[in-house]
């Protein structure tokens, strides 16, 4: 699980540091900070509700 999100953040990493730069955030989103506690205190159960939370609110923000 650890290597997969280490792969996504690689790839999306990039685009995510410069779509803040522009809306002039320096704090990462609450829903990473959830996803970063999981993965360090090993709960998967708390890792797929942040995950999951995380994409459902940038699908939410990609409709708007």
């Amino acid at each position: 699980m650890l290597a997969l999100a280490e792969t996504v953040w690689l790839q999306m990493g990039p685009t995510m540091r410069a779509l803040y730069g522009r809306l002039n955030r320096t704090e990462p989103p609450q829903h990473h900070k959830l996803i970063l506690g999981a993965l360090k205190a090993g709960d998967e159960p708390g890792l797929r509700l942040a995950v999951r939370a995380d994409v459902t609110q940038g699908l939410r923000l990609l409709a708007t």
